[in-house]
């Protein structure tokens, strides 16, 4: 229970940080918005893929999935940065 604020405030930035991007990708398409929308969707199920596996039902080779929808996204943001 002691995991219950500080698990919405971070589901919270997540949601916030989604829709700013599709938000931005919506008003004027660009290559840099596509690159953070990216991010944002694959930060979106490397968090999922940890929270199932965690908290639900352990998943094969889910370090696996976790690990490399991250450093997609890593990768993404600095794509898109530089953009």
């Amino acid at each position: 229970k002691e995991m219950i604020f500080p698990a919405f405030v971070y589901g919270t930035v997540i949601f916030l940080f989604n829709g700013i991007t599709f938000y931005s990708l919506f008003m004027r398409f660009s290559l840099k918005a596509f690159c953070f929308v990216l991010c944002s969707a694959l930060f979106c199920f490397s968090d999922s893929i940890l929270s199932m596996h965690l908290f639900i039902n352990p998943i094969k080779k889910a370090d696996v999935y976790i690990m490399i929808s991250y450093i997609l996204a890593q990768d993404s943001i600095v794509i898109g940065g530089i953009l």
